[in-house]
């Protein structure tokens, strides 16, 4: 009697309900799996670390090289998460269905190792390519047994990680670019050389390192500088101190558990990984990060972290994945693993040189320099970079040096400077007197640019809210203030910094003190806040409409926390134009992001907003974009729901294209369910709907779904038509792709009704569109086929060939139920694999 395997002693022990024992030969199983993989495609075997550890390094490796599809490689992990359930002592979380579906699962995925690893004997790769056969990530459903074909998938790309029905999104498998984030370097940069290379130093050993000020709390000390600095003079390193990147996150305001969750979601955006977003509980998101992080030397940098910011937390599982961590803050953060750095205010040589650098920068007339009153200066403010770049600006736009001097050593002699209890006294009474150098109109349009939410903002966003600021004050009719001149002023005077993006070239924000301030006076002026709030709405509601491309998907991110404060604005003054506008842009950015019940949460909001405004098409388009989402989250009933709903307002409208696409996707439905007579209905009248709007490529697609339905019942004459129907379209249109999936869907018929040589025909025609198109999915199919056809004409050598064909195709893209059975047929002719 043949010993049980560790799978069926699983099993066994499962039915006993003893869960932990079966999920330990699970492990153990699994491990002894990837092992095998890891030596077949000549992947090292890590030696640290318990067997976790070392199989989700080995589970990675494996997925970057391209040997493991998608749904395998997160099937793997999701076990490997089971098995740490189970291990901390958290085994009430695991269901006994877990278990069962884990066993299952991993015996198929022993059987198609055993088919890779025999493939992987049998023909060698070249010198320095895995071993294994690359599985890519677009799989399809399991083959049925009539073999219906599907719709013609795109040619496979590299590794992909998306939510269970959600588009592909890319994922990118080399090392993330040298520095993603936005921390500016400031121009002309003096007086911290010494500083950079010994926080450059600390952070190349491995050290997590906090930047903070001498005086606790005290503003305008340059850490952000600094930091820059450090980032760009690592990012320079050869060898690279950081291989997996450099990621830079603006932190400010960010509080509570809120702020983990977003920095988690950023990191993981950074490596375009959505898994990490859509983890459902904080711990979730860690245990992601973790293997997003692992086996990465990633330096990840925090700016302006405030006192409510859980770092202990966050620095505990950056450093648990091997990441290193740099941050500056105002206050000193408690957290066990940082080291902290305390940075010193400029010494009075650089200080002085950074007064004098900015004064002539901003054009302060040569004559009116006076050292004596520069150096005062620089000592009543105690060399701050903030303080100086703001007594630069008073200096040259209003007052000279020598007044300067004057009035600040009156403020000093007054209290009006720095004290013990006050550490930004002095930088708060600059900026005052900055302001109270403006008129009322300028006041308002600078403390209008609070308004933003995010780290960083456009000209173009700038200059509108500025606009809906200066023209209530200034009409043009009497020689209003330009906008472009106000922003121009600000950003020459530093008041705004500027700061390169590599998506959307410079892009502008309020350094976090000033912008604080600035909020508060903006508080003080509700009218200037509507106004504000009102610019602001309008503009990113453009911005969310226009961006939807996937191409747009980086720039949208970068606006993503402004559009969600217009939103905000939008709802709250009861602006529902304003709203559909962002539901529709942005529900398309959280389905590129993967996240799709937070699209769901937007497209709700917007299909409401539409029926308020009587926007009848928007509400329709909405409508049905949520029954997609709802479609692909398998909730049917609702999905159904909202597809009649559009439908019912396409058909009001006379729109006969959107009418042909809301059948369709009822007609899919409809057949998912197996209700042919329904799906035939449907489908039939998407062609009509399709013809009547002479929309040829739904037209193709309604056709082809009806002669599937069509041959199902035995209707061969009708679904023939249908299919020579779809090709000429195809043709028509140049779709070459096309044309091999119709010529592929012919064949197939003709072969089911045994007319082999016309079968062979049109498979070959077909292969050779699909080779010429370079898309491997019609190539496999037309190898099956034409196996299958040489079979049946008792050709079994010119059989054996096609279907080896196909299996490797299969097996490059994923597709392991189509590769088991080209295995199965092979195998009928061979004999079984040893």
């Amino acid at each position: 009697m043949a010993e049980p395997t560790p799978l069926e002693r699983a099993q066994a022990l499962l039915q006993r309900g003893q869960i932990e024992e079966a999920i330990f030969l699970c492990r153990h199983q699994l491990f002894t799996l990837l092992s095998s993989l890891a030596q077949a495609a000549r992947v090292a075997r890590p030696s640290a670390g318990d067997q976790d550890e070392r199989a989700f390094a080995m589970n990675d490796a494996l997925y970057q090289m391209g040997v493991y599809a998608e749904p395998i490689y997160k099937s793997v992990q999701n076990w490997l998460q089971i098995g740490q359930l189970g291990i901390n002592g958290s085994i009430e979380q695991i269901t006994i269905g877990d278990v069962q579906a884990m066993i299952s699962s991993m015996a198929n995925l022993q059987r198609l190792v055993d088919v890779s690893l025999e493939l992987a004997r049998t023909a060698r790769a070249p010198t320095g390519e895995p071993s294994l056969p690359r599985m890519q990530a677009d799989i399809l459903p399991p083959r049925p047994p009539a073999r219906p074909t599907p719709a013609p998938a795109p040619r496979p790309q590299p590794r992909q990680l998306t939510a269970p029905g959600a588009p592909p999104l890319a994922f990118t498998t080399e090392r993330a670019p040298a520095v993603v984030g936005v921390l500016p370097r400031a121009p002309h940069f003096v007086g911290r050389g010494h500083t950079v290379m010994r926080l450059a130093g600390l952070l190349r050993q491995g050290r997590h390192v906090a930047l903070v000020p001498l005086a606790t709390g005290a503003a305008g000390m340059g850490l952000s500088a600094v930091a820059a600095e450090t980032l760009a003079l690592l990012a320079s390193d050869t060898p690279p101190a950081f291989p997996g990147g450099i990621i830079a996150l603006d932190a400010y305001a960010r509080q509570g558990e809120d702020a983990l969750r977003w920095a988690y979601t950023e990191i993981g955006a950074a490596w375009r990984v959505p898994a990490v977003a859509q983890a459902t509980t904080l711990s979730g998101q860690e245990r992601e990060l973790r293997r997003v992080l692992l086996n990465r030397q990633t330096l990840i940098a925090l700016d302006h972290v405030e006192m409510g910011f859980p770092i202990a937390r966050l620095v505990d599982t950056l450093a648990a994945c091997g990441a290193t961590v740099l941050l500056t803050s105002r206050h000193v953060p408690r957290a066990d693993l940082l080291s902290v750095m305390r940075m010193e205010p400029l010494a009075s040589g650089p200080a002085l040189t950074l007064l004098q650098e900015r004064y002539t920068r901003l054009g302060g007339d040569p004559d009116d320099w006076n050292e004596a009153a520069a150096r005062e200066i620089a000592d009543l403010v105690e060399q701050r970079p903030l303080a100086l770049e703001l007594a630069t600006t008073l200096a040259t736009a209003s007052m000279t040096l020598v007044t300067l001097a004057q009035r600040l050593a009156h403020a000093a002699q007054r209290g009006l400077l720095a004290s013990q209890g006050e550490p930004n006294q002095t930088v708060r009474y600059l900026l005052d007197l900055a302001l109270n150098q403006m008129d009322t109109a300028r006041q308002n349009c600078l403390a209008a640019l609070a308004i933003f939410a995010g780290p960083s903002w456009s000209e173009d966003a700038a200059l509108t809210v500025i606009s809906g600021v200066a023209t209530t004050f200034a009409p043009d009719d009497s020689g209003g203030l330009r906008s472009d001149a106000i922003f121009a002023q600000f950003t020459r005077y530093h008041l705004v910094q500027s700061l390169p993006s590599a998506i959307a070239g410079v892009r502008y924000r309020l350094q976090p003190f000033v912008r604080g301030q600035l909020t508060r006076l903006l508080l003080d002026r509700p009218v200037i806040t509507d106004w504000a709030g009102h610019a602001l709405a309008a503009y990113y509601a453009g911005v969310a409409l226009t961006r939807r491309r996937p191409g747009d998907r980086d720039a949208l991110r970068e606006d993503y926390v402004n559009c969600e404060a217009g939103l905000q604005w939008a709802h709250a003054h009861n602006e529902p134009a304003f709203v559909v506008s962002y539901t529709m842009g942005l529900a398309r950015f959280w389905q590129r992001e993967g996240l799709w019940m937070e699209a769901e949460r937007y497209l709700n909001w917007g299909v409401r907003a539409a029926n308020t405004i009587g926007d009848r098409p928007r509400e329709a388009q909405l409508a049905q974009e949520l029954g997609t989402i709802l479609h692909s989250l398998k909730r049917r009933s609702e999905a159904l729901d909202w597809y009649e709903q559009a439908l019912a307002i396409w058909r009001d409208l006379g729109n006969t294209r959107s009418e042909a696409a809301a059948l369709f996707e009822l007609g899919r439905m409809a057949q998912e369910t197996e209700d042919l007579t329904d799906a035939h209905a449907y489908y039939e009248a998407s062609v009509r709907a399709a013809k009547a709007g002479d929309d040829e490529q739904g037209q193709a697609r309604a056709l082809q779904a009806l002669g599937l339905i069509e041959e199902s019942q035995g209707q061969i004459e009708a679904a023939r038509r249908c299919y020579e129907l779809v090709f000429e379209m195809r043709q028509h249109a140049g779709d070459v792709i096309g044309q091999a999936g119709a010529l592929n869907v012919l064949g197939v018929l003709e072969f089911r009704q045994q007319h082999f040589t016309a079968a062979r025909d049109l498979l070959t025609t077909s292969l050779t569109h699909a080779v010429a198109a370079g898309n491997d999915f019609w190539e496999a199919e037309a190898h099956f086929w034409l196996g299958e056809v040489a079979f049946a004409e008792g050709d079994n050598l010119h059989a054996l060939e096609q279907w080896q064909h196909a299996l490797r195709l299969y097996i490059r893209q994923g597709r392991m139920p189509d590769a088991e059975e080209a295995q199965r047929r092979i195998t009928r002719l061979t004999g079984p694999v040893a």
